[in-house]
């Protein structure tokens, strides 16, 4: 065993399969192989979504976005796909809203909205 698999606890075997997760998450819409439940999205909500009443989260369907390099720049990109996004907060998501979502199996749940100007 070389002395950087001691320190670090990864085999060139762990290595390979951590990058094939990695890759396999890139860009992260609905019908890409992520190997993962757990995944952080860019979408803007559309119609807006409603809030939560007492237990029953609000949902509604949002546009989802990606973030791709243009030169030194990031700029948010369409993925031409949608998701249902399902809101905690006891306050509505407002229309055309940039938001992150925190999908958790196939449920994904609003964890940031953009604040209206």
């Amino acid at each position: 065993m070389a002395a950087e698999d001691e320190i670090i606890g990864f085999n060139r075997i762990d290595a390979t399969e951590l990058l094939r997760k990695i890759e396999g998450g890139t860009r992260g819409g609905f019908g890409q192989n992520t190997y993962d439940a757990t995944t952080m999205q860019i979408a803007v909500a559309t119609s807006g979504i409603p809030a939560r009443a007492g237990t029953t989260l609000g949902k509604a369907t949002v546009a989802l976005k990606y973030l791709e390099r243009s030169g030194a720049d990031k700029v948010i990109t369409d993925m031409a796909q949608t998701m249902t996004a399902y809101n905690l907060a006891g306050t509505a998501v407002a229309t055309g809203a940039y938001i992150m979502t925190l999908r958790l199996g196939d449920c994904a749940i609003v964890i940031w909205e953009e604040c209206p100007p």
